[in-house]
């Protein structure tokens, strides 16, 4: 008997490009691919066809896309690959380049890279269907026939103009539930890129995200992850109501029964009253995200943020009037054109200042086709990552201490992929990576369900921060 097909995806980036990944492994499962359940192993497994969803947001998200494109076409020689994402929408004809090079070739001639532009998100999903209805079994055809569905799509002149709202059905890749509810971006901050990727902010319908969220609530899920480009331009309408993020939450809530929402992030200045007054239901998960970028509010004007560091000041403050010591995480760049020493130092004292629990941060990196790639004087790229070290280290305390003032207490928690029957990883209300045992005779809760456990010791394996111990 022949064995099916395969496809694996290789995913860098945003929780989004995640999301979007997992419903192309849908797409694939359901027109009878067998989908290599661990991509980040993928490359050695030489799937029939390797996905790359890639990212812009860094030149570094960039290099490591052409890095794991070289390796899948250097060790997979069976395999085709199909880049996406938002890299492959901006710089397709960069891409396009790495066709030319040793191993880009099929056994039989043929081309065996496929650059997808990311607009093309909604297309990708039909691909899986006309592999199956047109191949009849024979591998070394695959070249040929993706070739020939590219070629179709491109001389029919087809664009994506409507966005495409993934909603897979299957997990192949994640335990946890996320529901895209907005794609794209209307602001125009001087740095980022995502927004030419992406296009205009655009919202998924209101009862279309409620219904999804009653499904994985009937699932028996615990909670259900609202991602976007920039949640907080939702805007949409349900009956007569317009309903901004603040209406949305409100109208979620309201239709359902008890399964807690998590955000993915915010920005400083869409966080009005209005929003922080839902924010505080007990049903909105105790963690949030906050774009920060910088503390300098120079920098923040020269990069077109809306707003200065008092405002984000203003916003922990306010997080942590409605909940109880919530976990407070924001993104930071350092680097940015024009950025002194004075800049930065007022950058770490606000984080200091605010006690984040945990600090994304990274260094700025030139992004073509925006504002600030033109922006003088240029920091060193020395300098910029002994900048990020001073604030991954301030990350690493914060994070140590924020353990720490939660040791003993109870928390609910959903339960995430563990291999040992007994033994398995959890994240907490307040995003504290957890690993739990179950207790003797007694199953492990089932995954993406929630339950309530103890925090109990500090866990130092670099895997989770801390034990929990199963209540109930």
């Amino acid at each position: 008997m022949t064995l099916p097909l395969s496809f694996s995806i290789y995913t860098l980036g945003c929780k989004l490009n995640q999301l979007e990944s997992e419903a192309l492994a849908g797409a694939f499962a359901d027109s009878g691919f067998r989908v290599l359940s661990r991509p980040e192993e993928a490359q050695g497994q030489d799937a029939d066809i390797t996905a790359v969803n890639t990212c812009t947001v860094t030149g570094k998200a960039e290099q490591k896309a052409r890095r794991v494109i070289r390796k899948l076409l250097r060790d997979c020689p069976s395999s085709c690959v199909l880049v996406t994402g938002c890299y492959a929408e901006l710089d397709r004809e960069e891409l396009e380049r790495l066709a030319l090079e040793s191993g880009a070739l099929s056994k039989t001639g043929e081309r065996r890279l496929f650059i997808i532009p990311g607009r093309w998100k909604k297309i990708l999903q039909t691909l899986p269907a006309f592999l199956a209805s047109a191949l009849p079994g024979n591998r070394q055809e695959l070249p040929s026939l993706i070739q020939f569905w590219m070629d179709k799509h491109e001389g029919n002149g087809e664009t994506q103009d409507e966005p495409d709202w993934p909603n897979p059905q299957a997990s192949f890749f994640r335990s946890r539930a996320f529901i895209k509810i907005q794609d794209g971006c209307d602001k125009h901050c001087s740095f980022c890129r995502v927004r030419l990727a992406r296009g205009r902010s655009v919202s998924l319908e209101a009862e279309e995200a409620l219904a999804r969220l009653r499904d994985l609530e009937a699932r028996g899920f615990g909670e259900a992850v609202l991602t976007g480009v920039n949640i907080g331009l939702y805007r949409a309408v349900a009956g007569k109501t317009e309903l901004n993020m603040a209406g949305l939450l409100r109208f979620l809530l309201e239709g359902t029964a008890g399964i807690a929402l998590r955000l993915s992030s915010l920005e400083p200045d869409e966080m009005t009253e209005d929003l922080f007054e839902i924010l505080g239901s007990t049903r909105i998960r105790s963690h949030f995200h906050i774009s920060v970028q910088s503390g300098s509010a120079a920098v923040l004007k020269r990069m077109g943020r809306n707003y200065g560091p008092e405002t984000v000041e203003a916003a922990a403050a306010r997080l942590r009037e409605l909940k109880d010591d919530p976990f407070l995480a924001c993104d930071i760049i350092t680097g940015f054109p024009g950025e002194g020493e004075r800049d930065f130092e007022e950058t770490v004292e606000l984080c200091r200042r605010i006690g984040f629990a945990w600090i994304h941060a990274f260094p700025y990196s030139p992004r073509p086709g925006t504002a600030a790639a033109s922006m003088k004087p240029l920091v060193s790229e020395r300098e910029a990552g002994k900048r990020v070290a001073v604030l991954m280290e301030l990350a690493g305390q914060g994070r140590a201490a924020y353990v720490q003032r939660w040791l003993g207490r109870s928390v609910e928690a959903v339960c995430e992929s563990g291999e040992d029957p007994c033994l398995f990883h959890a994240v907490s209300e307040n995003y504290l990576r957890l690993l739990c045992r179950s207790a003797p005779g007694e199953e492990r809760p089932l995954p993406g369900s929630a339950f309530t456990c103890r925090i109990s010791t500090v866990e130092n394996s670099g895997e989770a921060d801390a034990v929990g111990e199963i209540l109930c």
